[in-house]
């Protein structure tokens, strides 16, 4: 009975046992199973993942497999959507219109017409139709894809290559040079008597810069553009205008001095020193010498005896007169602006100029020089009146300040210095006194000597008023002899 009982209990272990097996198993392969099913369908999900993929980039990569792709132009151009027999067109149309589009350059009343074919202008595009059509074309469908997508970001634009004829817009631009330009015309000034000058007009000048030209129409042919086109050649101002030269003719000084008592011989003296001055002209910057402008006074010259100043004493002798001539000129150079180098008083006072305006001259060592400090020609005009009652001095030029004007004062020190001496004169006619042993009879009282000083005083040339002065000279003037005739028969 024991023996029995063992062996039942070892059977239903081992059929436990069994069953415990069986059951792993079955779940071994539930799982195995379940596994299989799983990794089946990752493969089958990432198979169609892939292939939806590729299928997304073969559709995008597609999307313009007969036109060309977007982001894609020819010379500003967009190709996109086009075939390339469309695009051939498009781009042939295009430049047709523009190689036969007409350019009018107009100046003033002259116009030039021509199309960029008459230049020998011509585009060849089918290089660029090429080259445009391999974008998105070229390479595995991702290296497509993305430079398909590069293009949308960053488009192409491939320029034209365009051909001319440049010599012949060069030609075209020579001729229409030589159409435009003129020179320009300066004024011209003329004296048409003393005191008065005449004037012709300027005009300004023209001057076309064909290389500037060239460069425009060059890339008026490449941009494609046409219409009308006004020319605008450089103004070349004349040298001179009209203006200017008015401006340069101004008076600048002026003097006259009384010749009311002078004898004919001493007027036809000072008319003939001025004449050397009369119509002269004075460079800027040059010196003038009255001694050296009228030269030695001599009667072979045509000078005249004429009483002129010798000390305190008046003689009579070759030349007189002269210094009133000098004085004239004097005054004017001083209400000229002018610079003076030298200048020299009489020995007593003159009676044509007040105190320390008169400038005495000989031909020793008396001169009276001046200079040009102005920047432009000085016109001087000289002369004895046509009523032979003043002597005359004009200068004209450019002012060197037009807002000023100078005048000569005076300013007489003391006027009633005495002392002259006792000077006698042969009375040859016997008008006065006609025998020797005669007393001598008076016939001129000297004048009495004289201190004074002459300013040049600067003045505003509207107002008047005062600027400033500046001093010429102080100076003695010697009392004059009394003079008496005497007679010059015997009994």
């Amino acid at each position: 009975m024991t023996q029995n009982g063992r062996g039942s209990r070892g059977g239903y272990s081992a059929r436990q046992s069994a069953r415990k097996r069986r059951k792993r198993a079955r779940l071994i392969a539930f799982v195995s199973a379940l596994v299989l099913v799983i990794v089946l369908a990752v493969v089958i999900g990432t198979t169609i993942s892939r292939r939806m993929a590729k299928i997304r980039v073969e559709n995008e990569v597609n999307a313009h497999a007969d036109t060309f792709q977007e982001g894609v132009m020819v010379n500003g151009i967009p190709l996109t959507g086009y075939s390339r027999e469309e695009a051939q067109a498009l781009l042939d149309s295009h430049y047709e219109e523009s190689l036969g589009a007409q350019i009018e350059l107009v100046f003033e009343d002259k116009s030039w017409a021509f199309t960029p074919r008459d230049m020998g202008a011509a585009i060849d595009t089918a290089e660029q139709i090429e080259t445009a059509w391999q974008y998105g074309r070229v390479g595995t469908m991702l290296e497509r894809q993305a430079e398909i997508r590069q293009l949308i970001e960053e488009p192409v634009d491939l320029p034209v290559t365009l051909t001319y004829d440049r010599s012949a817009l060069e030609a075209l631009a020579a001729q229409i040079k030589s159409e435009i330009d003129k020179d320009p015309v300066s004024a011209t000034m003329s004296i048409v008597e003393i005191g008065k000058f005449a004037y012709t007009d300027s005009s300004t000048g023209w001057n076309l810069d064909a290389g500037a030209l060239v460069d425009q129409l060059e890339e008026m042919i490449r941009e494609g553009q046409s219409g009308r086109v006004t020319l605008e050649p450089a103004v070349v101002e004349p040298e001179v205008s009209r203006e200017q030269l008015e401006h340069s003719t101004l008076l600048l000084g002026e003097c006259y001095t009384s010749l009311e008592s002078s004898s004919g011989s001493r007027t036809s003296n000072v008319n003939l020193a001025l004449s050397y001055f009369n119509f002269m002209q004075i460079e800027p910057g040059q010196k003038v010498s009255f001694n050296k402008v009228v030269g030695k006074r001599t009667e072979e010259r045509g000078f005249n005896k004429a009483p002129e100043y010798s000390g305190t004493t008046i003689q009579t002798g070759i030349g007189g007169g002269v210094c009133q001539a000098s004085t004239t000129v004097y005054g004017a150079v001083i209400r000229a602006g002018l610079e003076i180098l030298e200048r020299h008083k009489h020995t007593m006072t003159v009676g044509y100029v007040p105190g320390s305006q008169d400038a005495a001259v000989n031909d020793v060592d008396k001169d009276m020089r001046f200079r040009n400090t102005t920047e432009n020609t000085l016109y001087v005009f000289a002369y004895v009146d046509s009523n032979k009652e003043m002597a005359v001095c004009k200068i004209f030029g450019q002012p060197i300040d037009p807002t000023v004007y100078i005048d000569i004062e005076s300013n007489i020190i003391q006027s009633d210095i005495g002392g002259g001496g006792i000077s006698y004169m042969d009375d040859t006619e016997g008008t006065r006194v006609w025998y020797v042993d005669d007393p001598p009879v008076l016939y001129k009282e000297g004048k009495k000597g004289m201190r004074s000083e002459a300013f040049r005083v600067y003045r505003d040339a509207v107002t008047g008023e005062e600027i400033r002065r500046q001093k010429l000279s102080t100076d003695y003037y010697m009392p004059e002899d009394d003079t008496y005739l005497r007679g010059v028969h015997e009994r």
